[in-house]
């Protein structure tokens, strides 16, 4: 799991090749751009691990992730296998919450 403290970290530091933000306070991330987004991450050149920070603005903000499963909740294994089951080959991920409360 990622740390409340690496996020804001990374937030910081602004996108780049291998850290992406996909703010939700305006609209929620659909799963089409959810999975389009690690596609482009996963194609990158380098060896470095890449990082989509989901609920996190443009501009560094932290405004927080909105739950996209039952029970105001987001199942990080059930964020995987959607993006296994929507990539060919498959793309493996790693996936969970800050442990904020916030849902980032």
């Amino acid at each position: 799991m990622i740390t409340p403290n690496r996020v804001k970290a990374l937030a910081a530091a602004g996108e780049s090749l291998t850290v992406e933000f996909k703010g939700e306070a305006k609209a929620p991330l659909n799963d089409r751009d959810l999975v389009d987004t690690v596609i482009c991450l996963a194609n990158r050149l380098g060896e470095e691990p890449a990082w989509l920070l989901i609920g996190v603005e443009d501009d560094g903000q932290i405004t927080g992730a909105r739950p996209r499963h039952e029970a105001e909740h987001t199942d990080p294994a059930r964020l995987a296998a959607l993006i296994a089951a929507r990539t060919r080959p498959s793309l493996p991920v790693c996936s969970g919450g800050s442990g904020s409360g916030s849902g980032t």
